[in-house]
């Protein structure tokens, strides 16, 4: 029997890009598909509409789907942990509203990497691409490629530095959230860095799918790394998943996290990124 496969759209105010996200994941080859739409307090949301479109072009492969609404806006860790607890796919994509799965065959190539590996967690390439979805070149893999060299304190290491794998590029086996959990609710914004962090701690290691998982779409609005709530969230995970292992991290490396997220949520780089991404 064909495992089913859950892909979550996580919306905040992306009415302009559901469409095509939504239309990237409907056409899909593979054959046992789940869908949820999980909405995070866009005002005026029109869930009839959502769930009308993605009715009409569900198919045979459509196996369920659902359309979850929040009525305030929570965060991106509430809506991803609320939208995981009512998936019942054994593999599980998450994907935000304006970025797109990268072709029709993305779940059957993440689908093959996690029977041939039999790995928990899978991080895959992703395209970057313009606002209209136009590509402009794929996002630097080189970390991702050296992941089968590496056990998973070795991966550790490297990202306590430097978030380096790209969730959008990110697929879920459910035995990952049975053995590591959800992410933690402290959390508001930042769904991802903490998650790798405590799970590659524990010992989980990461395959990679040498295949083009994901468009990300790099223009999409207001940068995340502006956000006030988005640097907390960076600094909480310092002291919640970094700073207790410092120990086990070593002296030279513990140092460059600290200059790493100094130096990231400097003022200065992020009034530069900033006028960058007007």
């Amino acid at each position: 029997m064909t495992p089913l496969f859950t892909v979550i759209v996580l919306s905040y105010c992306s009415g302009r890009y559901l469409k095509t996200v939504l239309d990237s994941i409907l056409t899909q080859d593979y054959p046992a598909l789940e869908l949820i739409v999980s909405d995070d307090g866009t005002p005026n949301f029109d869930s009839a509409a959502v769930e009308h479109q993605i009715a009409q072009r569900g198919g045979d492969r459509l196996v369920r789907y659902a359309v979850l609404t929040h009525a305030e806006n929570l965060g991106t860790v509430a809506s991803f942990n609320r939208a995981v607890q009512e998936a019942k796919g054994q593999y599980v994509k998450v994907i935000a509203a304006d970025d797109a799965l990268y072709d029709a065959q993305t779940l059957s190539n993440a689908a093959r990497v996690f029977q041939e590996s039999g790995a928990e967690i899978i991080a895959a390439r992703v395209m970057k691409c313009d606002k209209e979805m136009r590509p402009i070149a794929p996002m630097g893999d080189r970390f991702l490629r050296g992941l089968a060299k590496k056990n998973a304190g070795q991966v550790w290491r490297r990202l306590c530095i430097h978030n380096a794998l790209p969730a959008a590029g990110i697929f879920f086996n459910r035995t990952f959230f049975e053995r590591y959990g959800l992410v933690d609710s402290r959390y508001r914004l930042l769904e991802d860095w903490p998650t790798w962090l405590r799970a590659t701690r524990q010992g989980c290691n990461i395959a990679f799918g040498d295949f083009l998982a994901a468009k990300y779409r790099a223009d999409s609005g207001s940068a995340t790394g502006l956000r006030h709530a988005y640097l907390r969230d960076k600094e909480l995970t310092f002291e919640t998943e970094i700073r207790p292992y410092r120990k086990r991290l070593g002296f030279t490396r513990y140092v460059a996290a600290i200059c790493s997220l100094r130096v990231r949520n400097s003022r200065m780089l992020r009034r530069i990124y900033g006028r960058i991404r007007r």
